[in-house]
């Protein structure tokens, strides 16, 4: 049973076999057992059943047996406006408790949504979420990297080059640790958080959001949208950065509908969540692949890495094809654009874009959150 167990998980982890081929081979795997015990006089004894009752029958119930599952949460989202709800549980058990009915408020004025977030499975006496979303932990994520000795020892040699080279900026740019804003880049403590690492993990991403057709494109344009959230650590090499087993996804944003702007917020929060206990306090690993006595790490992303539409769209702020056009600095309306003095453009301040944004989140009714959307071109986002 061990072996068989060890072939299905090997084929997943190590072969890159779908979900679907990995329960293919798990099935069959169970019936050649099932016709090893067979014999043409007798029936199988108690210690054959015992161990076709001990076989798992899915890939998934394989690959938990080797505990190789990262931890994930199922929340439950409101298939009327993408809000999502996290499950509880009562205490001894494993059944995971939601909400029935959607309680957002879409704007201010507004009542309640709800829009019933449930309904019955197979088992009649279990809720499950109509629109369910996997969230991945990020911290597992990162324990993957970190268990890989080669890994760490890249990502900290990441660093240690940014160190070494402080005080010399190359002419080109061919990797973002060659950029001179990494150099000043600040921690919460107003120290720079990739140079002064006081022995400390200090791990950079990129965060991509984008959505897709799952059917394939068709002549009357796209009739179904699923969302991909994921990030790469730029501290590993740019020959191995992308590769799939060292990109961190977070979740499959649900189909069939892509969330409007404010909708996409409700996905997002839970990355940045998860970052912001990295950034303000960091996390400590009990062990890493070469600190045997345990590591504390911060991370941070650092850079957004999407096409237009889904980076105004990750950070709440007007689309491309609007008066606020630019992102980065205050170039404005139509009478600005084709500027070529970029010496004269001046960056955008955070500290007004997110004061800014607070008050489109404060305002009281909907016609207030317009004014001051139009007048700055920016919502409210988690990021």
């Amino acid at each position: 049973m061990q072996v068989a167990v060890f072939l299905g998980v090997a084929c997943s982890v190590f072969m890159s076999i779908s979900r679907r081929d990995g329960d293919f081979v798990i099935g069959l795997l169970n019936i050649m057992l099932f016709l090893a015990f067979q014999t043409s006089n007798q029936s199988m004894n108690s210690r054959q059943e015992d161990i076709l009752a001990q076989m798992p029958q899915t890939i998934r119930a394989a690959l938990s047996r080797c505990n190789l599952d990262s931890p994930t949460t199922t929340f439950a989202v409101c298939p009327a406006c993408h809000c999502t709800y996290e499950p509880s549980y009562k205490e001894g058990s494993t059944i995971p408790i939601y909400d029935e009915f959607c309680t957002n408020r879409r704007i201010p004025e507004s009542e309640a949504c709800r829009e019933p977030l449930l309904c019955r499975g197979k088992d009649d006496s279990i809720l499950r979420p109509i629109k369910p979303f996997v969230y991945h932990d990020f911290h597992d994520y990162l324990a993957s990297l970190l268990s890989r000795a080669d890994l760490e020892l890249q990502m900290d040699e990441s660093c240690d080059k940014l160190m070494r080279s402080i005080n010399d900026s190359p002419e080109f740019v061919r990797d973002i640790w060659e950029a001179d804003f990494l150099r000043h880049f600040k921690d919460p403590s107003n120290r720079t958080l990739f140079i002064d690492r006081q022995g400390e993990g200090r791990y950079g991403f990129t965060l991509n959001i984008d959505f897709f057709n799952i059917e394939g494109m068709r002549i009357h344009g796209r009739t179904s949208s699923c969302g991909l959230m994921s990030m790469a650590c730029l501290n590993l090499p740019p020959g191995i950065r992308y590769k799939p087993e060292n990109m961190y996804v977070a979740g499959i944003i649900p189909p069939p509908y892509e969330p409007s702007l404010m909708e996409l917020n409700h996905y997002s929060r839970h990355i940045v969540k998860q970052l912001k206990e990295s950034w303000e306090r960091g996390v400590r690993y009990s062990r890493t692949a070469l600190h045997s006595k345990g590591r504390n790490t911060r991370s941070a992303i650092i850079a957004a890495v999407m096409d237009l539409p889904a980076a105004r769209q990750a950070s709440a702020l007007a689309a491309h094809s609007s008066h606020f056009y630019c992102s980065v600095c205050q170039c404005f309306h139509r009478s600005t654009m084709g500027r070529v003095d970029h010496t004269q453009w001046k960056l955008r301040d955070d500290h007004i874009l997110r004061h800014q944004a607070e008050r489109w989140r404060d305002a009281s009714n909907s016609q207030e959150q317009e004014d001051i959307f139009k007048m700055y071109g920016v919502h409210w986002s988690p990021l």
